[in-house]
């Protein structure tokens, strides 16, 4: 089971970040179980592209990993992920009745941005006797945002190693630095980085646990579920985020609230089918949080093993969330005071992602593995009374090379 704490940045390449971050760490960082340590050294990397239709935002993530045992009841993961975004920015939104937004920093209606971030993840486990406990760090930085996190694990298999219990803690703290819409393009000042003239800071701090079980049921299958829950305090704007009302020409502020809970429930089936030399994997997620947001993520995965040391995993995924209580899908006629968002990814929507990853065996110690995912979210895939999302696509495309030694 693998704990991640992934930071909410409050621009618009948030998106992005996200999908980056659920995509790639799965296929990368290892399991072992509480009884022992894994006694192999193991070393991987994996390239990803992932574009957005339309949108014309495209990132590239390489992303290093490695797995040693200092001692025969220990290991240390480290891996490295560099993320490079480029592609249109909107600072601003636009309603459904087809106002045009326009940018209040420069007066145009888009402008291209770059972006990139670097981040390093550590983790020391050491393992006894049906128990292990492990610790963790993390640090994430770019140019208007970092992030620093620590966790800590425990689990126990009792019941003959058919029972592992799970009970992880997490702190994170996250510092964004607010862009400067009056800043001077043609400034001759190349220091940006220590000029912190005309702009701000501000802070968001995030603590959160996890409660999980994972039980075998049969010598074929097995049924994993946890329950976590996240408490943050501090700014969760996106400053990126702005819309020009002409009804009353006020430029209106993307305002989320102070603070924000969410709960979380995970649940994993996994079936080996002997007949078929396969496997099904069956995962169904429930979130909720205290912004009126809650969403169903169900996943299918099938594992087919084929000749010559060739695998290939089909997968299908749905989700569908309901609307923040602060979302507006069309600007008002009137001044807008207290919390006000008409960011789409507050909305109802549904999305479907479509992928299939193949797996290749290269002697005993090396894996090469090629995915492609189609990820589309659409108003016609949601069960929600209505939706105000645009239909939108992107895809993404991840090579990588796994060597165990």
């Amino acid at each position: 089971m693998v704990v991640a704490v992934i930071k909410n940045k409050p621009e618009s390449n948030c998106l992005s970040s996200l999908m980056v971050a659920a995509i790639v760490l799965p296929g990368v960082v290892s399991e072992a179980s509480a009884a022992a340590a894994p006694q192999k050294k193991e070393a991987g990397v994996e390239l990803l592209y992932y574009h957005e239709h339309g949108e014309a935002i495209d990132v590239v993530s390489p992303v290093m990993y490695g797995q040693f045992a200092p001692t025969a009841k220990s290991t240390v993961e480290i891996s490295a992920v560099y993320d490079s975004v480029s592609g249109a920015s909107i600072w601003n939104t636009s309603d459904r009745t087809g106002l045009t937004a326009v940018d209040t920093s420069s007066g145009a209606s888009t402008s291209s941005s770059s972006d990139s971030r670097k981040a390093i993840n550590l983790k020391y486990s050491h393992y006894l006797d049906a128990f292990s406990w492990a610790l963790g760090a993390g640090y994430s930085r770019e140019d208007d945002y970092q992030s620093a996190s620590a966790s800590v694990e425990l689990k126990k298999s009792f019941n003959k190693q058919n029972t592992e219990l799970l009970l992880s803690f997490g702190y994170g703290v996250d510092e964004i630095r607010l862009p400067n819409s009056s800043d001077d393009d043609d400034s001759d000042d190349d220091d940006d980085d220590d000029d912190d003239s005309g702009s701000s800071e501000k802070e968001k701090n995030t603590w959160s646990m996890l409660v999980g079980v994972t039980q075998l049921l049969s010598p074929v299958s097995l049924v994993q579920s946890n329950i976590s829950f996240t408490s943050g305090d501090g700014y969760f704007d996106d400053p990126y985020q702005q819309s020009l009302n002409p009804a009353t020409n006020q430029t209106i502020d993307d305002t989320r609230p102070s603070s924000r809970q969410q709960w979380a429930w995970l649940t994993r089936y996994n079936h080996f089918f002997p007949k078929f030399n396969s496997s099904l994997h069956l995962d169904y997620r429930y979130y909720l949080d205290d912004w009126d947001i809650s969403s169903h993520t169900l996943a299918l995965s099938w594992y087919q093993p084929l000749p010559n040391d060739w695998t290939l995993r089909p997968t299908l995924r749905y989700y569908n969330q309901s609307e923040a209580s602060f979302f507006v899908a069309t600007l008002p006629s009137t001044t807008v005071t207290g919390d006000f968002s008409m960011d789409q990814r507050l909305s109802s929507f549904g999305a479907i992602s479509v992928g299939a990853k193949v797996i290749k065996k290269l002697g005993n110690n090396m894996r090469v593995t090629a995915r492609i995912e189609n990820y589309r979210q659409s108003p016609d895939f949601t069960f929600s009374n209505g939706s105000n999302v645009d239909d939108w696509q992107a895809t993404i495309v991840a090579l990588g090379l796994r060597y165990t030694f």
